[in-house]
């Protein structure tokens, strides 16, 4: 913490700065060293849930294949994914986890931004003790990521439904008949075949 300061504000009236106003609640958001700091601290988190991945049974990660390593968590711009079994023992596992690490960085978690997703192996029971546990709503779909929709089956019509609807939407505005055939490709190779572009990367 010696390393860190905050910046500090002046008001202009009647332009001329009066006075400064000092932040007293540690970084800003948009602070040079916020994500650096940021990506520190979870440093400490992907850690601890490697190091419990690595015990025996201890139910925490995913295998992509049997010879593969466990994977505990995947971690973006600002959430957090974490894999592991659906069962008590577990779940006070990774709670315990998650509350020393909100001890030791003074951050929190939001549970009610959080999700709790189950893959078809976890029975309703199962389903009640982990919901119970962290009282976190349970969702068949984790939504949408980078605007793009996170899915657990295999994608069909209804999961590019959307963008299928703006391609649309952006043609019907088009005055087509002012433009002669020539005009009609340049407008779609500029506009619509970058809609779909980064969702289809994303798949």
């Amino acid at each position: 913490m010696e390393c860190i300061t905050s910046v500090s504000y002046s008001l202009l009236i009647n332009d001329e700065p009066s006075g400064f106003i000092k932040p007293s609640r540690g970084i800003r958001q948009g602070d040079l060293l916020s994500p650096y700091i940021f990506i520190l601290c979870m440093e400490v988190l992907t850690n601890a849930l490697n190091k419990k991945s690595l015990k025996t049974k201890s139910g925490v990660g995913i295998k992509l294949c049997a010879k593969a390593e466990r994977i505990p968590g995947l971690l973006f711009a600002d959430d957090c994914l974490i894999f592991y079994k659906a069962d008590a023992p577990t779940c006070w596992r990774i709670k315990h986890i998650l509350d020393s690490f909100c001890d030791f960085s003074d951050q929190l978690i939001n549970y009610h931004k959080s999700t709790l997703t189950f893959s078809r192996n976890a029975n309703l029971s199962h389903r009640q003790v982990v919901a119970s546990i962290f009282s976190i709503t349970h969702s068949e779909s984790l939504g949408k990521y980078l605007d793009c929709p996170v899915f657990q089956k295999k994608p069909n019509r209804s999961t590019f439904q959307e963008l299928i609807d703006r391609t649309m939407n952006k043609l019907d505005s088009w005055k087509a008949n002012c433009l002669s055939k020539v005009g009609r490709v340049v407008l779609i190779q500029s506009h619509v075949e970058s809609l779909p572009a980064h969702t289809m990367q994303c798949f």
